[in-house]
């Protein structure tokens, strides 16, 4: 009989088990205590009694020896599994091993990122795990097959049938290398799962082994399983691998440029790129500490060095465990800033001997670098004012923000009639800002949506007019996105009109991350006075990081359909969403003082600015 000693390897806890055994001995006692014997005393009826007793003695004993049979199982079982039961590396092959009349053994083995690290000088965590692979595959029956599932993005698997096949998948296990990807055991289970429902293979002949380090990346334990997941214990055996011990590493977490979009600075010579990195470290490195992060954007000629590089310290306080770096490149005016430019970040290490992976210190990302951006501005060419009334058109406030007198833009302006817009007009520009789109005919709406679906940006304006938003159902259509605009416009009862300023746009959106510091000071002297109400409907999901004041906004029919800006929590007066492989804007209120002063406020010529700069090229 296996011992307890035996079987502790086996188990994540084993003083959990232990207790469990232990606790067998107390329903015993309860047993023996209550046998004691006790001084009868007689009394008038106890002979029927007693005669009852005996003819149902034999009966009464068996339901006494099962009932305390019941209390020790559940107390042993009940320990048992507080335990936890694994697989080891040393139990592997013994698992593989027993009862070995043609099973199905899958291997879901995680190569990821994670799995190639070497804590403290040892061989890598990726190679015992292909070690405890092997001996399974080598200790299978003639009747068994096999199956290899590698669980690092993108996931693969393959099964495998017959004594010539485990030759291939040997083979498979000796040749293969760790990727560069993460870990995704839950997706890659799911797969599983997925391939064994398809094969209706019977449960009791299916094995799967988990083979990961258990990362804290390769396994999201914060989440819910999922049904494909759950309903796998159905389907076959699951056994794990014993977590493997953790160790120190420092890693570049995430890394991009703040703008999608980088052009050349018109008042001093070069480029300039901001990008942000999110650094990690683990275990270990909890101590105060330092490292250092390179930025260099690199030349697409072979053999040619950095164009420029930038480098900044990063402090570890004590127990921290991530950092954000935001750093700008400066690339000189001899560089080349056409095109597509690669950057790349450098982490060096805490200390040596810390950083149990080498490759995840750098990181790579692309900056698209232009020096001008076309933009066409669609109004009625032909309206003027008339009268006393001198305010500035809406396409007068949009040119003088796109292109400021005195100064060289870096924006290309063009204008086009709104009755005659065709596609021709607008086919290599950047973005279209529309102000009149109560004038477009079906041919400009085609040639907005041909925009959008190559990546460009379309801005819709209201006119400053007192006409019904009638285009506002066209638009929807034509976008397929779930916005209703209200076909009247809405005035505030007071003349202070509704105040930007709130918790409803207590945060920049996130792609305008550039105005954050200051988007407190930008947004509160903005007021709104006319406007349309826009609804966002249909069938919404949720998208993070929508920068309105609460983590989830909705999710339109073509992509993410997030709030930019709030009259009041749930009244939008800006919108965004992805249509195509570009983005729809629309705004809800007219460039105008008489519906807001907008235009006549510091925040509207950076809004412009960055909203084009962030969401041209962008998905």
């Amino acid at each position: 009989m296996t011992s307890l000693a035996q079987v502790a390897p086996l188990l994540t806890t084993p003083a959990l088990a232990a207790a469990g055994m232990a606790a067998v001995s107390v329903p015993v006692a309860i047993h023996l205590l209550t046998r004691m014997r006790r001084r009868p005393q007689m009394w008038g009826a106890m002979r029927f009694v007693l005669e009852a007793y005996r003819k149902q003695r034999t009966r009464l004993q068996l339901e006494q020896w099962l009932l305390l049979l019941m209390r020790c199982l559940i107390l042993a079982v009940l320990g048992l599994a507080l335990a936890g039961p694994l697989v080891n590396l040393r139990s592997a092959g013994a698992l593989a091993a027993a009862d070995s009349g043609g099973r199905m053994v899958v291997l879901v083995i995680d190569d990821g990122l994670s799995s190639q690290a070497t804590p403290l000088g040892e061989a890598q965590r990726f190679e015992e795990l292909r070690s405890a692979a092997v001996k399974i595959v080598e200790q299978l029956g003639p009747a068994d097959r096999a199956a290899v599932w590698w669980a690092a993005r993108p996931h693969e698997g393959r099964f495998v049938q017959g004594e010539p096949s485990r030759e291939a998948v040997l083979r498979e296990l000796r040749e293969h290398r760790p990727r560069y990807t993460r870990g995704e055991v839950a997706a890659a289970l799911e797969s599983v799962a997925g391939s064994l429902i398809e094969r209706n293979l019977p449960a009791d002949r299916v094995m799967v082994i988990v083979l990961s380090p258990w990362s804290p990346s390769s396994l999201a334990v914060d989440q819910p399983a999922s049904a494909a997941i759950r309903q796998l214990g159905q389907r076959a055996s699951l056994a794990i691998l014993r977590p493997m011990a953790e160790s120190g590493n420092v890693q570049v977490a995430s890394f991009a440029p703040r703008r999608q979009l980088v052009l050349a600075d018109p008042f001093s010579p070069g480029v300039s790129i901001p990008v942000e990195a999110t650094l990690r470290r683990f275990v270990s490195e909890s101590a105060a500490a330092s490292s250092t992060v390179a930025l260099s954007a690199l030349s697409l000629e072979a053999g040619a060095g950095p164009l420029a590089t930038v480098e900044r310290e990063v402090r570890w306080s004590a127990g921290q465990t991530t950092a954000v770096v935001n750093l700008e490149l400066r690339l000189p005016a001899t560089a080349q800033t056409g095109g597509v430019l690669p950057l790349r970040l450098t982490l060096s290490p805490l200390q040596t001997g810390s950083d149990a992976i080498e490759a995840d210190n750098t990181a790579f990302a692309v900056a698209e670098v232009r020096q001008r951006l076309r933009v066409v501005l669609v109004d009625d060419l032909t309206y003027q004012r008339f009268g006393d009334d001198v305010s500035l058109l809406p396409r007068q406030w949009l040119t003088m923000a796109l292109q400021p007198a005195g100064a060289e833009s870096v924006i290309d302006l063009r204008e086009a009639a709104a009755g005659a817009l065709t596609a021709g007009q607008v086919e290599e520009t950047d973005a279209v800002l529309v102000l009149r789109p109560d004038l477009l005919e079906e041919a400009g709406w085609a040639a907005l949506r041909g925009v959008t679906d190559r990546g460009g940006v379309v801005w819709i304006i209201p006119p400053d007019l007192d006409l019904p938003a009638a285009w506002g159902r066209t638009m929807g259509t034509v976008f397929g996105l779930p916005w209703e605009v209200g076909i009247e416009a809405l005035e505030k009862a007071d003349e202070e009109g509704w105040a930007l300023a709130g918790a409803w746009n207590a945060a920049a959106p996130q792609a305008l991350g550039l105005l954050a510091a200051d988007w407190e000071a930008l947004i509160r002297p903005v007021r709104v006075l006319r406007r349309f109400p826009i609804t966002l409907r249909g069938d919404m999901e949720t998208a993070p990081g929508a920068g309105v004041g609460s983590e989830d906004q909705p999710v339109g029919v073509q992509g993410a359909s997030s709030i930019w800006l709030n009259a009041a929590p749930g009244e939008a007066v800006m919108v965004v969403g992805s249509v195509g492989e570009g983005q729809l804007v629309l705004l809800g209120t007219a460039l105008d003082p008489s519906w807001g002063n907008l235009p006549l406020k510091p925040l509207f010529v950076p809004l412009v600015h960055e909203t084009l700069r962030a969401l041209v090229g962008g998905e």
